[in-house]
């Protein structure tokens, strides 16, 4: 009996430390759990955030993108008539006899060119951190040539001086002009159209 008292007490012993033990493993095992969930909840959201950020100025950067697209196309639109007014597809202004192009009419879209561009200019150095170098270069590299072709076509007079459909048609100057927008600007067009689209994936 002796024995048997032995082991009980034995037994006792032994297993009220190791219940002991393993309460405290379990407590300290909750507790590391509970500070890395704590932790995890902490980067979820820091992550949350950044992602929210990044967003936010994707969303802008696609904003800024269409918007100078939109300019693009309408400086380019208002360029190519001033340049050479026949030669567009765009609406021009003739007068009722259908053999004198409207001069005022090239003069006003000269002026709306201008305004145009200014826009353009101011609103493309407001976002220019949108853009990355590369397209950076090449809007640069456009408004250049724009302006180029415009001041050309603007110092020669050539529309304001000429005065019948047969005399713009057959005017070098006017060919000239209209070479020039279409070797140095809308290929730098064409080069923008598909940085656009490698951005916008």
């Amino acid at each position: 009996m002796i024995t048997s008292q032995i082991l009980i007490n034995i037994l006792i012993y032994s297993t009220i430390p190791t219940l002991v033990a393993l309460y405290v493993t379990e407590r300290i095992k909750g507790n590391i759990k509970n500070s890395f969930d704590k932790q995890i909840e902490v980067v979820k959201k820091e992550h949350a955030i950044e992602i929210s950020k990044f967003t936010k100025l994707h969303e802008k950067r696609l904003e800024v993108l269409a918007d100078t697209y939109s300019y693009i196309t309408r400086t380019i639109r208002l360029l190519h008539i001033y340049v050479s007014p026949l030669n567009s597809s765009n609406n021009l202004e003739l007068n009722s006899n259908d053999d004198v192009f409207d001069v005022n009419y090239v003069q006003k879209v000269g002026r709306q060119f201008q305004v145009l561009y200014d826009e353009f200019n101011v609103y493309f150095n407001e976002n220019i951190i949108y853009f990355d170098e590369d397209t950076e270069k090449l809007l640069y590299d456009y408004f250049k040539s724009m302006a180029d072709v415009f001041i050309i076509s603007n110092s020669s007079n050539a529309l304001l001086k000429m005065k019948t459909i047969q005399d713009i048609e057959n005017k070098k100057t006017i060919n000239l002009m209209f070479e020039s927008l279409n070797k140095r600007v809308l290929p730098l067009k064409k080069q923008i159209e598909i940085k656009f689209r490698i951005l916008l994936g």
